[in-house]
């Protein structure tokens, strides 16, 4: 975590809020340039994330964290993770699974992973999704579970397929990835997307939706 937070403190709610607003205009400017405005980031298209709890909370509705630039993979075998992250980055030009900070459009499916809040990334950013492929390692155990062996435990068969490049290949390249692309359609989707950036404002959703009813976010 970085140290910038936005603690609310006894003063007016829409000051307040058009401080943080303020602050995402000024840092986050490329991203709200492409998705329409921060209206838009924050209600109409926003980008969901699970969170820890207190990350983010109507106390502290705002945080700015750091991308982690080497991670780990949460379910996916590490050998997988390795062998795709390199197809990411020969095929669509950046290390997607290993250097991004990962969000969907999907509320419900955020709140599987923790707290919902919404992502914005910091000044420059890459971001890649599949039009096909709701998450990637949902789709490598649909594989595994097709092609095989009925012995094997569903990881195994995972490390198993994926190290025969050509299968790797096929599998990546019928999800149709798209970089730096249709990111309205992106969210909308509600499909895995992985942001490449080196940091992102983590802002929390309960706050977003008090804001909306008390008419401060009214748009």
């Amino acid at each position: 975590m970085r140290a910038k937070e936005f603690i609310l403190e006894d003063v007016d709610p829409s000051a307040q809020f058009k401080q943080i607003i303020s602050t995402l205009e000024i840092e986050c400017a490329p991203y709200l340039k492409e998705i329409g405005g921060v209206v838009n980031a924050l209600r109409h298209y926003p980008l969901y994330r699970g969170l820890p709890a207190n990350v983010v909370t109507v106390n502290t509705p705002c945080r700015e964290i750091t991308v982690n630039q080497t991670r780990a993979p949460m379910d996916t075998p590490v050998a997988v993770h390795r062998l795709i992250d390199s197809w990411f980055l020969h095929n669509k030009g950046a290390n997607f699974r290993s250097k991004s900070i990962f969000a969907t459009g999907d509320r419900n499916a955020a709140m599987g992973y923790g707290q919902p809040a919404i992502v914005i990334p910091i000044e420059e950013y890459e971001y890649c999704w599949s039009p096909s492929y709701r998450d990637l390692y949902d789709q490598l155990t649909k594989d595994a579970r097709i092609n095989g062996k009925a012995a094997n435990s569903i990881n195994q068969n995972i490390i198993t397929l994926m190290s025969n490049p050509q299968h790797l290949d096929k599998l990546l390249m019928d999800g149709e990835y798209r970089v730096n692309r249709d990111i309205m359609s992106a969210i909308e989707s509600n499909n895995e997307i992985m942001i490449s950036c080196q940091a992102a404002y983590v802002i929390s959703d309960q706050w977003i939706r008090d804001m909306i009813r008390g008419g401060i976010l009214g748009i």
